[in-house]
């Protein structure tokens, strides 16, 4: 008879449950799929018939659907609000229903709904494109700009139409010392009736990505323009998008979700892939220096800002000044290194502190609003359809650094390092400024929308070989309401995803599928030390994004995130939700959220370590000045400011005193990010690093100890961290100073063990050890892309080895043997083994104590289910699977298992954790049990279990 064993918490059931997705790629499958919805698709050759038939019987299993260019397409006039697209979903409910499984589709996406707003409403969003370029004398000005003629991306194409033109005449003044140009905004004058446009159509360039634009020329000659010597010419387009900011938006998306109940439809998901407005995909033509420059700017999302932050802004159009980044490009030669000139609201370090602000002030109100606004609806819509979460998985990375950042400059010398994990003379431009635009730069936001968010960071061909995009995926995991997100990779070699797979499952992130999963306790891994990601990068200057130092040993918060949620213990370690943290890293962040500082101060003072990299900050994100209080807590008497940074390229970073052990390394560029920062220490704060620039030695390094046991460190520059090993002197600084703290004692062994070993090996919150071969030195020869070409072959020999071989290794207080292949997964209690996943092996030794599961290498899972996830009438259970690696018949495995009754068993081939109940086979033996399974058992998660 059939038997419920386990019941498992509902984001378990609905994780392990899978499904797939039925993808659409023309509005032609729209209208045929509403009278044939078993029809093949183009996309993977699938149909939902064949979805449905194949997820049948499973529980919470449900299947997507989504509208995504990605996989082919070119036109589109059907959106989730067509009546013809209402009638199709309808009919590819009903297929789910039939078969007893969920239904979810991608119809509360702003990429999907925009164009179908704008038409049916005969308006939407607007996108201000803007150029700087010479005013002469006379007041005539011609600026080039290529006039935007069709955005592209996986929902479709985008068309923009030019709406008016603006032009606004202005002075700059350079600041000495800086690369900012003070511009008095009550001097920037309005010269838009002069202003003209003119498109050369015929010249038209159009895209195999969709994108297409023509060249153009805005110009004209202004009357009274006194001594004003430059223009910011403004081409305003009308986007096919919603009005985010309008008053009808949220009406608009509930009355989408009321169609669809009316027509019958019910949603479990509604999938959330690429979560961001409208923008274009194309990276190749037009990034850096002839970038998109363009602002998403409303009537409400001006009133919106100045009922923030003042009425000032009403114009909010002449601001597009203080946008304006490296566009002189007009007094530069072709193919030189843009200058990062900047315009700033006056010529006081304070104007630079506050333009700051208002850059971030502006993209965090866009972001926020676009969020809430989806949140909104997303609980309208649970309320709608009866459920108590509606599924909303994807992501929100989108054009990530540094996967789709530039790193090859025309201008950077010929033997300059190429590298995507570390800043080099060849970096160019970051993406990072186009998910700004987009919406979706904080994706930690975003997952208050998204349910177990994602990431792809390792996405066309880049692997992550810092392990930074798996960090922050362990990260957005920790912060969600459904806390498990997953590493998306795609575009590699399959031997090379291979090892890819085995370092996110040793991180926790390998999928609820993977067999490590139930070893671990469904937990991603734990480590020692926290970091707020460096998200005022991107408004400091835009051609830099959350990139400051890639490190996979850590888990990231906003600052944001951090002072809400962030509690002192007594201890001096911090609490953010269930985790626990004894070190804080700050890398880049001269805005700061008051409560920030407040909680680190009580951090120290308790004996927690603080571990400050970058510049200091300017200001609290309330507009008061921060400065002086951060510097009384540091220890300092003062600090240099960070609009002030002084370039040491080419020098050495030097470690003395406490951090005497951190080897020294090399500034590589003059670029902000490697700016260094100096301080003078007051008496008792130790100096612990210097650096040479401007021709004299600074100390940019300090260290501070409180009286209560803490530690308050200061590294005025960037502690580059290269494990991949893609420059020539490949640091390991920040490595080597959190070490060198004491960030890593106790509970971070295993980050030590995987900083200083051939392996990636991590710890569970229930105790599980992890380990997997490091793919970190894998070089991506191979060309990028999504798929691979058929019957393609990989040379593996240049990768290194992927079994795991253990001789009496120190993990954690455990000696440890062991050999087998990709991936080794294991937890103790009391120093005996109660859980073990692995491949192609035969067993494992614990302190000299062998568990010999089998005589020929075997695939094998074995983990107890708590009491929390037994089903009633359970008293003990445990996830089984075994696979022999020589075919034929039974295999007999020996499990280290102490059943307190007869032992049933149930096969769970549809992962619902229920099956038929059958006496198990086996026998008892010392120190376990002797288990037999018949081959067509094998490969099939089993259910071992003893009835209360």
């Amino acid at each position: 008879m059939e038997k419920q064993i386990h019941q498992l918490t509902e984001v378990q059931r609905m994780l392990a449950a899978g499904g797939g997705a039925l993808i659409i790629t023309s509005d032609e499958e729209i209208e045929a799929l509403e009278a044939n919805p078993g029809l093949q698709l183009r996309a993977f050759g699938r149909s939902m018939v064949e979805l449905a038939e194949q997820a049948q019987g499973r529980d919470h299993v449900l299947i997507n659907v989504a509208y995504d260019f990605f996989f082919g397409g070119e036109e589109r006039n059907y959106f989730p609000t067509s009546p013809q697209c209402i009638r199709t979903f309808k009919a590819l409910h009903d297929v789910a229903r039939e078969h007893g499984i969920g239904y979810g589709a991608s119809v509360l996406s702003p990429l999907d709904l925009g164009p179908g707003y704008y038409r049916e409403k005969g308006h939407g969003s607007q996108s201000y494109h803007f150029q700087e370029g010479l005013l002469q004398p006379d007041g005539s000005f011609i600026v080039p700009m290529r006039v935007q003629r069709q955005w592209f991306h996986n929902k479709g194409p985008v068309p923009l139409h030019i709406a008016e033109v603006r032009a606004y005449a202005f002075s700059e003044e350079r600041i000495p010392g800086t690369h900012c140009y003070a511009v008095d905004v009550d001097q920037i004058l309005d010269i838009s009736p002069s202003a003209s446009v003119s498109v050369d159509d015929d010249a038209r360039q159009s895209f195999s990505s969709g994108y297409s634009y023509a060249p153009g020329v805005v110009s004209g000659r202004a009357e009274g323009i006194g001594d004003r010597d430059r223009v910011l010419a403004v081409i305003v387009y009308d986007v096919e998008e919603m009005d985010y900011f309008g008053e009808d938006a949220y009406i608009y998306l509930k009355e989408m979700l009321d169609a669809y109940h009316e027509a019958g439809v019910s949603f479990e998901s509604f999938y959330s892939d690429e979560m961001h407005i409208q923008f274009d995909w194309d990276l190749r033509n037009h990034f850096g220096t002839t970038e998109i420059t363009t602002r998403h700017i409303t009537p409400g999302l001006v009133d919106a800002y100045c009922q923030a932050h003042g009425d000032q802004y009403a114009d909010f159009a002449r601001y597009l000044v203080y946008f304006s980044y490296g566009q002189h490009g007009f007094l530069q030669e072709p193919d030189t290194e843009p200058e990062p000139a900047q315009h700033v609201f006056g010529p006081t370090l304070e104007d630079i502190h506050a333009t700051w602000k208002f850059r971030r002030d502006y993209f965090t109100l866009l972001t926020n609003h676009v969020v809430d606004l989806f949140i909104q609806a997303k609980e309208y819509g649970e309320e709608l359809f009866g459920q108590q979460r509606i599924w909303t998985r994807a992501h929100a990375t989108w054009q990530e650094a540094p996967t789709c950042d530039h790193t090859n400059a025309v201008w950077a010398p010929a033997d300059a390092p190429r590298s995507r994990y570390d800043f080099t003379p060849a970096y160019d431009w970051s993406s990072s400024i186009r998910e700004n635009v987009s919406a979706c730069y904080n994706y930690f936001r975003w997952g208050d929308f998204l349910t177990g968010m994602g990431t792809d960071h390792p996405e066309g061909g880049y692997i992550d070989r810092n392990y930074y995009g798996a960090a922050l995926a362990c990260s957005f995991g920790k912060w969600n309401d459904v806390p498990y997100s997953y590493h998306g990779h795609w575009g590699a070699p399959e031997a090379v995803r291979e090892r890819v797979h085995a370092v996110a499952a040793a991180m926790g992130i390998g999928g609820p599928r993977h067999t490590a999963t139930w070893v671990q306790g469904w937990a991603h891994r734990t480590t020692p030390v926290l970091a707020i990601h460096p998200l005022d990068l991107n408004y400091v200057e835009e051609r830099f994004g959350t990139w400051m130092v890639q490190y996979g040993y850590c888990d990231h918060i906003t600052d944001e995130q951090f002072a809400e949620w962030a509690v002192v213990l007594d201890d001096g370690r911090i609490r953010v939700k269930d985790q626990v943290y004894g070190t804080v890293l700050v890398l880049y962040q001269p805005l700061v959220e008051p409560a920030t500082l407040g909680i680190l101060a009580a951090m120290a003072d308790r004996g927690g370590r603080v571990v400050w990299t970058g510049p200091a900050p300017a200001l609290f994100k309330d507009d008061a000045p921060s400065l002086q209080d951060w510097v009384e807590l540091f220890g300092l008497r003062q600090v240099q400011d960070p609009a002030l940074g002084l370039s040491a390229e080419g020098e050495l970073v030097r470690f003395e005193g406490a951090l005497g052990d951190v080897a020294p390394y090399r500034v590589l560029t003059h670029l902000l990010v490697d700016d260094v920062y100096p301080a003078e220490p007051a008496r008792g704060t130790e100096v612990t690093a210097t650096v040479t620039a401007d021709g004299a030695e600074h100390t940019i390094g300090t260290l501070r100890r409180t009286d209560g046991g803490g530690l308050l460190a200061y590294l005025g520059a960037r502690p580059r961290d290269d494990q991949s090993g893609t420059t020539p002197d490949a640091p390991r600084a920040l490595y080597e100073l959190l070490v060198a703290l004491g960030a890593y004692q106790g509970a971070g062994w295993a980050d030590v063990a995987a900083n200083s070993g051939p392996y990636m090996v991590c710890s569970s919150p229930n105790g599980a050890v992890s380990v997997a071969p490091h793919y970190r030195q894998i070089e991506e020869d191979w060309p990028g892309g999504f798929f691979r070409e058929e019957g393609e072959t990989y040379d593996e020999s240049l990768l290194p080895p992927r079994e795991v071989i253990l001789e009496e290794a120190l993990l954690g207080n455990h000696r440890i043997s062991y050999r087998g292949d990709l991936l080794l997964s294991y937890r103790l209690e009391d120093g005996s083994l109660v859980a073990f996943a692995g491949a192609d092996t035969t067993g494992i030794s614990v302190d000299g104590v062998a568990y010999r599961f089998a005589e020929t290498p075997v695939d094998l899972l074995f983990a107890p289910l708590t009491e929390a996830e037994l089903a009633e009438g359970i008293a003990q259970a445990w996830a089984v699977e075994v696979s022999a690696r020589d075919a034929g018949g039974a295999v007999t495995v020996t499990l280290p298992l102490a059943p307190k009754g007869a032992l049933l068993w149930a096969a769970d081939p549809l992962g619902n954790g229920r099956g038929e109940a059958q006496p198990a086979r086996y026998e008892a033996v010392d120190g376990g049990i002797r288990l037999t399974v018949p081959q067509e058992l094998q490969g099939t998660r089993l259910y071992l279990f003893v009835e209360a």
